[in-house]
């Protein structure tokens, strides 16, 4: 089972209309400069650190808690967010080789970590855990740190569950399972137990126990995962990654991806009027338990996270809004490349064309050669036809050009087997027949 799977033929992933869902951004947090500077100096002490991740992490989460006035709140939040964006780079070698064992190790190693307290001083993410846990728990009472760790281990196994489940079974979560499942695996709930630090805020007993509370909290978190399913559809798609709530209810109702996308739309905009209403009951209820400033901004913190997101990934991809719908080069160019890797065009790297060629003329003449390319198929033909021999070596790596971090690494990793890099030839490119 591949994303492509899901069309009706290949045309209409180029078609697909995606509507903007926030009419107003909301305010950018005033910290962000001071946010950023102490989020890197923190980075810088793991071998691990990424700058690039950083300033990422620090944008998400001045939008998405642009309330938070206390700096060292927000820093110990942020140090979270980078946590969960960290884990992302960890998990993606077993999904690359499509390894359970991978996967299973590394989240047996997160939830010792968990556990004891204690990590190897090796296992960067192990550190980058209790890291950010030990700034947050600065901030939370016994209950809230109970819940953090009960939500986290959740989180975990849930991973681990998505993974050996679903991803390796290539089968879509079945749609009246998905927002169980996945906003379980995908931190929300974490995010959202954060808001109360943000605004610090506990709420009493009386206020847990009120229902339009409880159901305030359930929807804003399926409202979270909702608005990332949606507007990180395209890039989950050209990537072949299954977990998109959009892409089980296609395949779980067996429609077209464009029906499924709608549904989605009006999901969102369902639970956005149900949030707006619970929490005009919330405020509303006359109780003095109820009648308070600290509530109130600990309602709209819980709310304002599904913007912040949304406000945050529309500046990473630079999108623009014409005629009703989204417009965006990137994810055009993650459509081409899904399209690309399905035959309708042809990608020239070193791993097909006159790629390959100079890569096998190169080897002819004595040079040791990486080949590249998003084809592990191809490279690996590519490397047949280079046999090592003493003193020079044929290596093929999977790399794909458009995204900035495939490249970082590609780079380290030619510069860890052979030092330096004396010949670059640049080949990628795109060619198409014209009638």
């Amino acid at each position: 089972m591949t994303t492509l799977s899901l069309l009706k033929n290949k045309e209409e992933f180029g078609s697909l209309k995606i509507k903007p869902l926030f009419c107003q951004k909301p305010d950018f947090n005033s910290h962000h400069k001071w946010l950023l500077n102490e989020l890197i100096q923190w980075s810088k002490g793991f071998a691990d650190h990424n700058q690039q991740d950083m300033e990422m992490c620090a944008k998400f989460m001045c939008y998405m808690y642009s309330g938070c006035q206390q700096k060292d709140r927000l820093l110990a939040m942020t140090k979270w967010g980078c946590f969960t964006k960290t884990i992302d780079e960890y998990t993606e070698p077993s999904r690359k080789e499509r390894s359970a064992p991978l996967m299973v190790e590394l989240i047996e190693k997160l939830l010792t970590t968990l556990l004891t307290g204690r990590s190897d001083p090796k296992f960067l993410l192990g550190r980058r855990l209790l890291d950010s846990l030990e700034a947050l728990d600065v901030f939370m009472t016994r209950d809230q740190k109970t819940k953090m760790r009960d939500s986290l281990k959740e989180t975990f196994e849930s991973t681990a569950k998505i993974h050996c489940d679903y991803w390796l079974q290539n089968r879509f979560i079945p749609y009246d399972e998905y927002y169980e499942l996945r906003s379980k695996e995908a931190f929300w709930p974490v995010f959202h137990l954060m808001a109360e630090i943000s605004v610090d805020y506990t709420p009493p007993e009386p206020v847990l126990r009120y229902i339009p509370v409880n159901k305030l909290l359930t929807s804003a978190v399926r409202l979270s995962l909702a608005v990332n399913d949606y507007m990180m559809f395209v890039p989950k798609m050209a990537v072949n990654d299954i977990t998109s709530g959009v892409m089980s209810y296609a395949w779980t109702k067996k429609c077209t991806i464009q029906t499924a996308i709608d549904s989605q739309y009006e999901l969102i905009k369902d639970l956005q009027i149900e949030c707006r209403s619970l929490s005009r009951t919330i405020a509303d209820k006359l109780d003095p338990d109820f009648q308070t400033p600290a509530l109130l901004a600990y309602v709209n913190a819980v709310i304002d996270i599904s913007n912040g997101f949304y406000s945050t990934v529309s500046e990473i991809f630079k999108w623009e809004e014409k005629d009703g719908l989204i417009v965006c080069h990137k994810w055009d160019q993650l459509r081409q490349q899904l399209l690309d890797s399905n035959n309708k065009y042809e990608y020239w790297g070193s791993s097909s064309g006159i790629g390959a060629a100079i890569a096998i003329k190169l080897w002819s003449l004595g040079a040791n050669v990486v080949i590249t390319g998003r084809n592990e198929k191809r490279i690996q033909e590519v490397v047949n036809k280079c046999q090592n021999r003493d003193n020079q070596r044929a290596l093929g790596m999977r790399a794909d050009l458009l995204v900035d971090k495939d490249i970082e690494q590609l780079v380290a990793k030619i510069i860890k087997e052979f030092g330096k890099i004396d010949i670059l030839v640049n080949n990628a490119g795109i060619g198409t027949t014209v009638q």
